[in-house]
């Protein structure tokens, strides 16, 4: 329940965060998240990974959908993508590995804080 409960914090208020912030802001919600929701590991990436990973490629796919896929068709041929869709794809995947990795940052930077017996950190 808490796995759930942190990536839902995560994807709001990085969405909040983002309206009046650069995109990086994202990192410093997943980061402050996982410091503070106490999970470990894989856990606490997955979290991050979840949480924004699914926002930008929901918002993505708002903005081409709304716009008719001028930018993202212009955009994957940029890249040499045959389908456009992936350009949702790739701009969720570069969130995911975004907030993944500050989530992690956030869970161990809380245990250089705090006593804990061996073996804990991976559970």
């Amino acid at each position: 329940m808490r796995f759930v409960f942190k990536i839902l914090l995560i994807s709001g208020l990085s969405y909040l965060m983002q309206s009046y912030f650069p995109w990086w802001s994202m990192a410093i919600v997943a980061f402050v998240i996982g410091a503070a929701v106490k999970t470990f590991g894989l856990r606490s990436f997955l979290s991050g990974f979840l949480g924004i990973g699914l926002l930008w490629a929901i918002m993505a796919w708002n903005i081409d959908s709304l716009t008719n896929s001028i930018l993202t068709i212009k955009m994957a041929t940029l890249f040499k993508l045959e389908q456009p869709f992936l350009m949702i794809v790739l701009t969720g995947l570069v969130g995911a590995l975004v907030g993944g990795m500050a989530a992690l940052s956030g869970a161990h930077f809380r245990l250089m804080f705090s006593r804990k017996k061996r073996g804990e950190y991976y559970s």
